[in-house]
């Protein structure tokens, strides 16, 4: 783990400050009686913060299995550390004003915030897209299971970032509802209706289910099945979202 923190300082950094701003996001909730579509304001912060920390922690356990000379890794680097923190200051800004920060263009503010997040998830998911094709050109120093699962976990990564541009499209998560009906603790996916966010959810954290399983069962024949398992499951989690069913609600 050390001779990680000692190539990637930068991500492993950021990661561990994305770190302290969940606790910190935590800490807040009980202390703020504001709302925002029915929850906390600092929820949604406190997932992003979590989430953006697993992923840059996860680049910085995958990118040092590539060669150092690997063109556009430090390009790469720099690119997710800063959309992704770019984005988690966003977010905050609009919490810490009281109002949505995502699909909210009431003012000229909060849509001038909101697209400019679109542009950063472009350029981060641009990134996601060089690193892929690096792990497809180069030695990378790993398993077999485990670069399989990279490479899936990537595709599958990527897919997840364009899904949510459908969310984008329609300017909501929830289909069949509002967004901000009841939903499942901290997550807050719908209960009520279909919830885009569920295969956003599960395609965007591939990139560490599928190396791991790469891992643990040093097979890429199994990484395979499971991979396409886990792409059916997100395929058919979205129809039933798509169809305003809540993921409580079964098949």
């Amino acid at each position: 783990m050390t001779a990680y923190l000692s190539r990637e300082p930068l991500l492993f950094g950021t990661a561990a400050f994305h770190l302290l701003l969940f606790l910190l996001f935590l800490c807040l909730i009980p202390f703020d009686s504001r709302t925002i579509l029915g929850i906390s304001p600092w929820i949604k912060p406190a997932k992003f913060a979590v989430s953006i920390s697993i992923y840059l922690a996860t680049l910085g356990v995958l990118m040092p299995l590539l060669p150092t000379a690997s063109a556009g890794l430090e390009l790469i680097r720099w690119t997710a550390c800063t959309t992704m923190l770019l984005e988690m200051v966003i977010i905050s800004v609009q919490s810490a004003r009281g109002v949505a920060s995502h699909f909210n263009i009431a003012t000229g503010l909060d849509a001038t915030l909101f697209y400019s997040m679109g542009v950063l998830i472009v350029l981060n998911t641009l990134a996601a897209f060089g690193l892929l094709i690096l792990f497809l050109t180069s030695q990378a120093s790993a398993l077999p299971g485990v670069l399989l699962g990279i490479r899936i976990g990537l595709a599958l990564f990527i897919a997840g970032s364009l899904q949510g541009f459908m969310m984008v499209s329609r300017m909501a998560h929830t289909v069949g509802a509002s967004d901000g009906g009841a939903g499942l603790p901290f997550l807050n996916w719908s209960t009520q209706a279909g919830d885009l966010r569920v295969t956003h959810f599960l395609f965007l954290h591939a990139i560490q289910v599928l190396p791991l399983a790469g891992w643990l069962f040093r097979s890429p024949a199994v990484v395979w099945v499971i991979a396409l398992a886990w792409s059916i499951g997100g395929a058919v989690l979205l129809q039933l979202a798509l169809r305003g069913r809540p993921l409580t609600s079964g098949f």
